[in-house]
């Protein structure tokens, strides 16, 4: 197993270097603090899509489960379904800081809450 991640993080180096791109890493969502951290992965997932589509193609040869992966992300619907995820965890990562604020009135986050389901409400209508 170690071999294999080995293996990978060089040929996401190798395809970081052939792009002319900053080396990102995927990053794994999970823990207490979930929000913050789905909302990076997300990030890192849509600014380095390229990358890791490149590498997972040229890993494909060798690898069936690199192919079934590049094959997921060339999909356009999965695309579209990471964009609008990523807006609507952004929200909630919003509303929680927000939340989390120590002077703040109950009023104030009931109209905070209602903001954000209204603007999430507003992106599944879409």
């Amino acid at each position: 197993m170690k071999k294999n991640i080995c293996v990978q993080l060089l040929g996401l180096e190798r395809a970081a270097e052939a792009l002319h791109m900053k080396m990102l890493l995927p990053t794994r969502i999970g823990g207490t603090r979930w929000l913050p951290h789905f909302e990076k992965a997300l990030n890192i997932f849509s600014r380095g899509y390229k990358l890791f589509l490149y590498q997972l193609e040229n890993a494909s040869h060798q690898n069936a489960k690199a192919e079934g992966l590049a094959k997921m992300m060339r999909d356009g619907n999965l695309i579209l379904y990471m964009l609008s995820l990523k807006r609507v965890i952004s929200n909630l990562q919003s509303l929680s800081l927000y939340l989390q604020t120590d002077l703040i009135s109950l009023a104030d986050a009931a109209r905070r809450v209602q903001s954000s389901k209204t603007a999430i409400s507003q992106l599944c209508e879409k």
